[in-house]
């Protein structure tokens, strides 16, 4: 899950495997928006898609269907 304190307009993210998306082929792209119930992401591939952030009530919110790209704090 990634955290949201990482998602910000321009984070470069990967989709999970267990999405459809990654198995359609969009499994990277650019960060557009962090909302306060979506995070929205230009794929590489293409089309801008909507993820919805999970566990908005606890500690630790993130998005399970994300990732970073690169190395992690």
């Amino acid at each position: 899950m990634t955290p949201l304190w990482m998602l910000e307009k321009g984070v470069r993210v990967g989709t999970m495997p267990h999405t459809d998306d990654w198995w359609r082929g969009q499994r990277y792209g650019t960060v557009a928006g962090v909302g306060h119930k979506w995070v929205t992401v230009k794929m590489w591939s293409g089309p801008t898609r909507k993820y919805l952030i999970e566990g908005k009530g606890t500690a630790n919110p993130g998005v399970s269907a994300l990732r970073t790209l690169g190395s992690t704090p």
